[in-house]
C-alpha cells in the first residue's frame, strides 16, 4: 500500500510533450510547441513565435530549466535545443512563452470522487508582478524563498475551467493529491506542467492552497491517507477522503 500517483500517471505527467496532449484533450489550453527529438527536427521551431521557454521533455524539478531557456528569437531557441539534446539525451519541448500569474489548481480526491480543488497564486509581496514575465524555475524558487506567498485565487477562475481540471483529474490512473500549474491572465488559464509528486510541506503550493481554503495541515494529511485507503476498497464501501468526526484518525 502506498499514497500517491501510480506509475502510469508519474510516467504520463513526466512527458511534457505527452501530458500536454492529454490536457488538450479535455478542453483546456496549453502553450503552442514542438517536440524537437533530434538535430534534425530543430527547424520545426520556426513555426513558433518569441518568446520561446525551450526545456527537457522528460525532466522534474525544473531540471535543466534557468531564465536562459526563455529565448527572444528562433536561433536562440534552436542553438539552446541542439544543446539540451547532446547534455540530456532526450527530446527537448520548445514553447511560445505566456506571460501572466503563476497558479496552481490543486485538487484532493481519488477515482470514488473530488472532495476539494482550489487555486492559488504564487506571487511576490510588494512586486505583484515579479513572476508574470519570468520563469519561475529552480534558482528562482530558492532565491526567492520566504519572500514569496500564495493566496487563493479559485472565484477568479471560471467554473468550466474547473470542470475540465476534475474530468483531467478523473481521466488519470490512481492519485490521490495532485497540481495542474499554469498561468492566469485575462484570457483564461493556460496548462504548463502536471504535478502528481507535488511536495507536502506546509508552505508549498498544494498543503498551502487548502490551508488558504480552510483546511487545517493536518486536515490534508489526513485527507490524503483516507483517500488512499479507499483505492484499495470496493466501491461500495468507501468512506469520504475528507476527516469527519466518526472516521478513526489516522
Amino acid at each position: 500500500m502506498y499514497a500517491g500517483a501510480d506509475a502510469f500517471t508519474k510516467a504520463l505527467c513526466q512527458d511534457k510533450h505527452l501530458s500536454k496532449l492529454v490536457v488538450r484533450s479535455v478542453g483546456l489550453d496549453t502553450p503552442n510547441g514542438v517536440l524537437i527529438q533530434h538535430a534534425g527536427s530543430v527547424a520545426l521551431i520556426e513555426t513558433l513565435k518569441p518568446p520561446l521557454v525551450v526545456k527537457p521533455n522528460q525532466e522534474g524539478g525544473s531540471l535543466g530549466i534557468s531564465q536562459r531557456n526563455l529565448v527572444s528569437s528562433h536561433a536562440d531557441a534552436a542553438h539552446l535545443a541542439t544543446e539540451l539534446l547532446q547534455q540530456f539525451r532526450q527530446p527537448c519541448l520548445v514553447e511560445e512563452f505566456v506571460p501572466g500569474r503563476e497558479v496552481s489548481v490543486c485538487i484532493l480526491g481519488n477515482q470514488y470522487g473530488i472532495h476539494a480543488i482550489e487555486a492559488a497564486e504564487r506571487y511576490v509581496p510588494g512586486n505583484e508582478d515579479y513572476l508574470s514575465e519570468r520563469l519561475f524555475d529552480f534558482t528562482l524558487k530558492n532565491k526567492l524563498g520566504a519572500d514569496t506567498d500564495i493566496r487563493l485565487v479559485t472565484p477568479q477562475i471560471e467554473n468550466s475551467i474547473l470542470q475540465k481540471c476534475k474530468i483531467l483529474f478523473r481521466n488519470l490512473g490512481r492519485v490521490q493529491f495532485f497540481r495542474i500549474d499554469g498561468r492566469l491572465s485575462d484570457g483564461g488559464f493556460t496548462v504548463l506542467e502536471l504535478t502528481p509528486d507535488t511536495h507536502l510541506g506546509e508552505r508549498a503550493e498544494f498543503c498551502g492552497t487548502l490551508i488558504k481554503a480552510g483546511l487545517t495541515y493536518t486536515d490534508v494529511v489526513r485527507g490524503i491517507l483516507n483517500n488512499c485507503l479507499d483505492d484499495y476498497r470496493s466501491p461500495d464501501s468507501t468512506t469520504s477522503g475528507m476527516p469527519d468526526s466518526t472516521q478513526t484518525p489516522i
